[in-house]
């Protein structure tokens, strides 16, 4: 169908009189599909009063008002709009105390359809209290019956013409969509459509702030149906639109994708000589898809996928597989041309034991916007490719030499800092990466490294409750291994209270520090004690499904542990056989499974006796 000559006929038609349109596009269209279209265009643009439609019109009846004329308390400035069935204008009201500009709408007519209308666009209006959204100021009715309603005065340019003006860069592009696809987001849970976004309802004011702007056509979700037509722009209708079909979120959704395709390339519709990366092609395609079940279930998923894209994260709109996240991954920390390079060319038979335990994360980063519950903070805090970090020490580099693993320490804590920054300003995301780089170095026992990671994480302010927990945590282990006994218990006490002042069970960060409090202890009463409460531990993940199980084989490593050292190694050696067992059931294969192993082994041998070690 080709939709050009289908809105050039329109536009036509609607500058003849009514009762000749019909005849007019009979004979102008080239096929009966073709006529059949702009008809229902046409008969749309009929039966609805917005004001701001696509094709102003004058009408004869019409009555304008002068420069300087008061409307209720309003005092025409200028007319800055003119609409179907009426215009707009540019007011001040002056008190005396003070001076307000607004935007006026003036309804032409006094008849009961077109009042009952545009009553139903100042009840939208009303409803809407959003930054993004300009807000309504005013509502009432002239001496002589006409309706009007008074919206904040926006002065700027429309989305596009802002970008193109001020020269955005991609990321200063997206970032306005974001804030665009907020200000929808907050329409549709008030239950209301727009039904007409496009860049000339989008403006932008010279500091920068959006505003979402004319609900003329917009409707409630519970009012709309097939049989409820409305004007629209041909460009960035959906095709229930075209077709005069129901409408619903995923329509004005659609409308998002080609604003998006327009602010970022300049046209409407996709062309090769504007290729955007293969993300951006897939979150338009997804928005724009023909079938509204294809595309996004709200704006708040198109938003996530943004803000995922501008993190260097994989999107949902691509269904890519492992070797597609890791790449975001390394691209995303640029870690260094040779080692991306070998890590994902020259790594395939290390990083195959690695690719479980990262679809794991992959998986529950999906998860975690839906339930918030431990699969979110396994999911930010990257397991998978914490594991993955560990094959890049020792690869070689393109030209055979090995990358010295100080280069990939400096490199990562570089990255650490670069997390801070974003940390402090509030990103959540960062502050989890900053904790998984951590988690790195203390695994590898780097942990005067850990440490600096872990301390300037804390001072960021930026983690949430239960990061904060696993950091103090994993901070006071790496304390202990350096010799800052005071330091750690004093950490692992401040833990510990507060969590009882949150009455939580326990869980992996307390075991963890109550360890550090049972070894400085030293006495068989609090190795036992600690014992116990890990057996308490592992009943409480019994209750929950395998796959969320995420801690049962490392309490079963720390509970091998305390046995070892107090010479029960026959216990030592069950516990350590049930943490290899429940790594296996949970999914995890890395070298933590040999270190378990090895475990079990020894603690079967009499020369344990002087074994000191632990995974």
């Amino acid at each position: 169908m080709n939709w050009d000559r289908i809105e050039s006929l329109f536009e036509r038609a609607l500058a003849i009189e009514p009762s000749k349109r019909q005849a007019f596009l009979q004979a102008e269209s080239q096929s009966v599909d073709e006529a059949q279209h702009a008809l229902r265009l046409v008969q749309a643009n009929e039966l609805a009063t917005g004001l701001l439609t696509q094709s102003p019109r004058k009408f004869r009846n019409a009555v304008k008002r002068d420069p300087g004329e008061l409307i209720g308390d309003w005092r025409v400035v200028e007319p800055i709009g003119a609409g179907g069935m009426g215009d707009v204008y540019k007011v001040l009201r002056d008190t005396g105390e003070f001076e307000q500009f607004g935007a006026l709408k003036l309804l032409h007519f006094n008849d009961p359809g077109a009042q009952k209308k545009f009553a139903q666009e100042r009840m939208i209006a009303a409803q809407l209290n959003h930054e993004s959204i300009a807000r309504l100021i005013d509502g009432s009715a002239t001496s002589d019956g006409h309706l009007y309603m008074v919206m904040d005065l926006v002065p700027g340019r429309s989305l596009t013409d802002y970008a193109e003006t001020n020269r955005l860069n991609q990321r200063q592009r997206l970032t306005l969509f974001g804030e665009l696809c907020a200000a929808v987001g907050y329409a549709h849970s008030k239950l209301i459509l727009h039904r007409d976004i496009k860049p000339t309802n989008i403006l932008v004011s010279d500091d920068g702030r959006l505003k979402l702007v004319d609900f003329g056509v917009a409707a409630f979700l519970s009012e709309v149906s097939g049989d409820d037509v409305a004007p629209l722009t041909i460009a960035y209708a959906a095709p229930e639109q075209l077709a005069c079909e129901s409408v619903s979120t995923a329509t004005d959704i659609y409308a998002l994708g080609v604003v998006l395709r327009e602010l970022l390339t300049g046209a409407r519709e996709a062309r090769p000589e504007h290729a955007l990366a293969q993300d951006l092609q897939a979150i338009i395609d997804k928005c724009t898809a023909l079938a509204p079940s294809d595309r996004y279930q709200s704006t708040e998923g198109l938003k996530t996928d943004i803000e995922r894209y501008l993190g260097n994260l994989p999107v949902s709109a691509r269904r890519g597989g492992y070797v597609y996240r890791l790449t975001k991954f390394f691209s995303r920390y640029r870690v260094t041309t040779a080692v991306t390079a070998a890590a994902l060319l020259g790594l395939s038979g290390a990083l195959w034991m690695t690719v479980s335990a990262y679809d794991r994360s992959e998986q529950a980063l999906q998860q975690a916007f839906e339930t918030g519950e431990q699969w979110e903070f396994e999911a930010r805090t990257t397991r998978g490719l914490r594991r993955s970090i560990l094959q890049l020490y020792g690869v070689e580099s393109e030209v055979g030499d090995p990358i010295s693993s100080d280069v990939i320490d400096e490199r990562l804590l570089e990255i650490s800092r670069q997390a801070e920054h974003a940390a402090t300003q509030g990103d959540v995301q960062q502050a989890h990466d900053m904790y998984a780089i951590g988690g790195h170095f203390m695994r590898r026992f780097e942990h005067e490294k850990a440490i600096d990671v872990f301390e300037r994480l804390i001072a960021s302010g930026a983690a949430d409750p239960r990061l904060e927990v696993a950091t103090k945590s994993a901070l006071a282990w790496s304390l202990e291994y350096v010799g800052r006994n005071e330091e750690a218990i004093a950490l692992a006490n401040e833990v510990i209270s507060n969590r009882r002042l949150e009455n939580h069970k326990y869980d992996e960060p307390v075991i963890a520090v109550e360890r550090i409090i049972a070894f400085a202890d030293g006495s068989p009463e609090a190795r036992d004690a600690l014992i116990d409460r890990i057996k308490r531990a592992i009943e409480d993940e019994k209750e929950l499904p395998i796959h969320d199980r995420f801690f049962t084989h490392w309490y079963y490593n720390q509970m091998g542990v305390l046995y070892l050292r107090s010479g029960d190694y026959e216990s030592a050696a069950r516990a350590f056989v049930e943490e290899f067992y429940h790594g296996r059931e949970l999914g995890v294969r890395s070298l933590e499974m040999v270190t378990t192993s090895t475990n079990a082994a020894c603690s079967g041998s009499a020369t344990v006796r002087h074994f000191g070690g632990f995974a």
